[in-house]
């Protein structure tokens, strides 16, 4: 097979390449059972690469991202933190479309990725907060970080810590980079992220995260590391990749 690259899409400091390619072109229909080939759908999907010089990449935005490969509508993934490079300049995703293939040996994928970025970050703290289920978690206004409930305390279902706290709020947010808690006796306990989950009915958001620590916690402060200079991007898609799946 060949692979090549035939042209990219940049806006500002943000670039787009091909990393990979996945495609069927005969998945095999009943012919083995419930086994397709790679265990997938007849289409394609294909690897990216997006590369600055600039802010840090902070997410892909998937709703908001649109793409096509080969004329038919394209699907996004992005796999979290894991899909961001230590230094935050690299972004990897993927994109695919069931039932595209190539036209005359070639891949084409048009589009725009929504991307959020951000300049750096900063740290703040609340004030020493009892934990309990129905108190407050306040973040000083100038951090536009929003006010949590705390929903329930306690053992984590899973996991070796032996306490987790469980924070509602009613808008969407940038995920902390880090968090820990200061007890009242100044000593620092890591807080590892637990669950996280968004939804929304009838134009109310309500979003929940969950922190664990490897100690019991009645007071303490939250401290958490935050993307600062957080903006929105939409980068361009029109990439043409040689592949056509025959024989050399």
């Amino acid at each position: 097979m060949l692979l090549c690259c035939l042209g990219s899409s940049a806006i500002g400091e943000v670039s787009v390449s091909p990393a990979g390619v996945q495609m069927v072109w005969n998945d095999g229909g009943d012919h083995f059972g419930n086994f397709k080939t790679f265990n997938t759908k007849k289409g394609i999907k294909l690897a990216l690469f997006l590369k600055t010089d600039g802010s840090s990449f902070v997410k892909l935005d998937q709703g908001k991202s649109k793409v096509t490969l080969c004329g038919e509508k394209g699907m996004c993934w992005f796999f979290g933190s894991s899909s961001i490079s230590k230094d935050g300049k690299m972004l990897r995703l993927e994109v695919g479309a069931d039932g595209a293939k190539p036209v005359d040996g070639k891949i084409k994928v048009e589009g725009e990725l929504v991307v959020i970025s951000a300049t750096g970050k900063g740290q703040i703290s609340t004030e020493m907060i009892e934990w309990k289920k129905g108190g407050s978690v306040k973040f000083p206004k100038e951090s536009g970080l929003p006010t949590f409930k705390i929903e329930k305390t306690g053992k984590p279902k899973w996991g070796d810590e032996k306490w987790e706290v469980t924070l509602k709020c009613s808008q969407d947010f940038e995920r902390f980079v880090s968090v820990k808690f200061v007890d009242d006796k100044g000593v620092e306990h890591k807080g590892k992220r637990g669950s996280w989950s968004s939804m929304g009915f009838l134009g109310k958001k309500t979003v929940t995260v969950s922190y664990k620590a490897s100690e019991v916690l009645t007071k303490a402060k939250m401290v958490v590391e935050y993307w600062d200079g957080v903006k929105e991007e939409k980068v361009p898609v029109n990439l043409i990749i040689g592949l056509d799946g025959k024989k050399k």
